[in-house]
């Protein structure tokens, strides 16, 4: 999501599949999506993504259950600067994996159900 742009879809992904013949799309959506949709092909039943709470703003790092931070050991000591904490309320988190995105739609929709983002071209260009 970028606050500054006012984008309500942001992810990073997508393309043919790897080795492993999945390719993980993950990304954040704003706070005006109320549905986001995966179209593998066009024309094809479209698969709703759920969409999982993100860290508030200014709170600290989410750890899964049962996985610990790294050890202090683990982080490099050399300041990176001043870090600006963009998150914004009300955004939310997704992934996916699926085995092509080169012909796929990724569709945001608002509570009215009207189209507010495509990342389609995004996707299907990797």
């Amino acid at each position: 999501m970028d606050p500054v742009g006012g984008r309500q879809l942001n992810f990073g992904g997508g393309g043919p599949g790897g080795t492993s013949g999945l390719v993980v799309v993950s990304g954040q959506v704003g706070p005006q999506v109320a549905r986001l949709v995966f179209v593998p092909v066009e024309g094809t039943k479209a698969i709703d993504v759920p969409l999982l709470p993100a860290p508030r703003p200014g709170s600290g790092p989410v750890y899964a259950p049962g996985h610990l931070p790294l050890p202090p050991s683990a982080y490099d000591p050399t300041p990176s600067g001043h870090l600006e904490d963009r998150r914004v309320d009300g955004a939310r988190n997704f992934a996916i994996a699926v085995t092509r995105t080169d012909h796929a739609l990724l569709l945001a929709y608002d509570a009215a159900g009207h189209l507010i983002a495509d990342g389609g071209e995004k996707l299907r260009m990797g």
